[in-house]
């Protein structure tokens, strides 16, 4: 079994922007339709954008190579 650090940066890339494609269709459908239901759905899928964009730059983060002040690198991130 092999370890793997990171996921690739195509797969966050397009569940980011299916994310933001899915809140923006749910939103304008609540508003459209007056449905609670689907605007808070909205807002839950915006919750998680901001997730995998805060995940997205935390991948990024834990490739930067080790230095004087962080020996062991960023892995902890």
């Amino acid at each position: 079994m092999t370890h793997v650090h990171g996921i690739s940066e195509n797969k966050f890339v397009t569940a980011i922007l299916l994310n933001a494609i899915i809140f923006l269709i749910e939103l304008f459908g609540g508003i459209l339709t007056n449905s609670l239901g689907l605007i808070s759905d909205s807002i839950h899928n915006l919750s998680d954008f901001v997730a995998l964009i805060l995940s997205y730059f935390a991948n990024r983060v834990i490739s930067w190579d080790s230095n004087d002040r962080k020996t062991y690198g960023y892995a902890r991130v």
